[in-house]
């Protein structure tokens, strides 16, 4: 029988929560709040675009969703 070691079921767990809790907050605006605060005070600003902050967030969505993905793939 195999020795169970806590140490690494710990950090098993752990690296599954960080994981899971990144990706919940990646694909919407709405998914995180600092993300929507953070939109509201770019549009605010002078001189702001609302499709340019919109397309470079999908775009960063769209990279770590990806790069999450390979991630996952690998470990």
């Amino acid at each position: 029988m195999k020795e169970f070691d806590e140490r690494k079921a710990v950090t098993v767990k752990v690296r599954t929560i960080v994981l899971q809790t990144i990706a919940a907050n990646l694909g919407t605006l709405i998914a995180s709040l600092a993300s929507l605060i953070s939109y509201i005070y770019y549009v605010r600003s002078a001189g702001s675009s609302k499709g340019r902050y919109l397309t470079a967030f999908t775009g960063y969505n769209v990279f770590f969703l990806g790069a999450l993905s390979v991630s996952a793939l690998i470990i």
